[in-house]
């Protein structure tokens, strides 16, 4: 379950500058004012089974999250840094899957981002001890909803983006006017390596996984603003690993394996202090 948030879903961050019309497309890029705060109501549901430490454990679990995203800086070559403070609204974890009580404690984010969403970089901003669960929400809070393409893009144009080891294909599917202006569909398809390493060394206990996660969303994005109005999907994640306890006669390991299914979805439903209905 450490890498829980980077299957869970692909979060686009908050604003961007008006799109441009050029050559009949629309430039979209992120960007926004520094200052500017959004609101996101996230709900989270993933099933599924996981084997750790000798215990097979099923995974039922559902859970709200509010989002406050404010952007604390921008450059001039695009680049912005936003700070995101979570609060959970409801968590139900039938199983225990997350146990300790991890789940109620979720960091303050802060990411820096280029204007096509490539994450630069992504810290949890907390002054107490970051566990792996921990860490996995932080790169759930820094990853775009979709990498947005090089150029200005038509109905019907799809792009492909790569990094380290991930494929991310989009392709913009409609834009139509809505009550906030024009609104581009992006839907996008990730597939991505998992591979983290995790060590306790008070614990005495070593964790390595890998595996391969998919993903299929769709973002609507406010096209004239660059605001995420909504974005939706599922994805599923399959890892295998090992855990190394060290013992006073010796080193004992453990197999790891999951298979966890998600369904996500992301609302924006405040923009500057100003309430946004669905659309």
């Amino acid at each position: 379950m450490v890498r829980l948030a980077r299957a869970l879903v692909a979060l686009a961050v908050i604003t961007s500058t008006p799109a441009s019309v050029a050559h009949g497309g629309l430039l979209l890029r992120y960007g926004g004012h520094r200052g500017q705060v959004a609101v996101y109501r996230l709900s989270i549901r993933a099933t599924g089974q996981q084997v750790s430490l000798g215990e097979r454990r099923p995974i039922s679990i559902e859970a709200k999250f509010e989002l406050r995203e404010e952007i604390t800086a921008t450059e001039s070559a695009g680049t912005i840094t936003v700070r995101i403070v979570p609060t959970v609204i409801s968590a139900r974890d039938s199983t225990g899957a997350f146990g300790n009580g991890e789940r109620s404690r979720f960091p303050t984010v802060e990411i820096t981002m280029d204007d096509r969403g490539e994450i630069l970089a992504t810290r949890p901003l907390s002054e107490e001890h970051v566990g792996p669960y921990q860490r996995a929400f932080a790169s759930l809070m820094a990853a775009p909803g979709a990498v947005m393409p090089t150029g200005p893009a038509v109905v019907g144009d799809s792009w492909t983006s790569e990094s380290n080891g991930s494929r991310q294909t989009s392709r913009l599917t409609a834009v139509r006017r809505g009550s906030y202006g024009i609104v581009a569909r992006v839907e996008s398809v990730i597939k991505a390596p998992i591979r983290v390493q995790e060590e306790s060394v008070a614990l005495g206990l070593k964790t390595t996984v890998s595996g391969n996660e998919t993903q299929t969303s769709v973002l609507d994005l406010l096209a004239d603003t660059g605001v995420v109005l909504r974005n939706k999907g599922v994805a599923r994640s399959v890892t295998k690993g090992q855990a190394v306890l060290q013992l006073s006669e010796g080193p004992k390991v453990f197999s790891i394996t999951s298979d966890i299914g998600f369904n996500f979805d992301l609302r924006l439903i405040r923009l500057d202090g100003k309430p946004i209905r669905s659309d």
